[in-house]
């Protein structure tokens, strides 16, 4: 899913969440690209990561972290998980 940017800078997240199962894959997905400054979305149901492509200007990675909360999923172990990275 995808969505402009508005400063054309952007930065990527990958980040490990808590997938019940691949149907809950455009759940996430939605949810995420309806986020103001977010701007590409991918949830791999396999691997139990979204990567997320961003806007740093409009929102940050731990703001990213809360609308994943709050679509009612959880990150599998925070931002410490040698599987999460934040990339410019």
């Amino acid at each position: 899913m995808n969505r402009q940017t508005v400063t054309g800078q952007t930065k990527q997240a990958a980040l490990p969440i808590s997938l019940g199962c691949s149907s809950d894959t455009p759940i996430i997905e939605r949810a995420l690209v309806n986020t103001p400054g977010i701007v590409k979305v991918y949830a791999n149901p396999v691997t139990e990561i979204v990567y997320v492509k961003y806007d740093p200007v409009l929102i940050q990675p731990e703001q990213i972290m809360t609308a994943i909360k709050q679509a009612g999923f959880g990150l599998t172990t925070g931002c410490h998980d040698d599987r999460a990275s934040v990339a410019p």
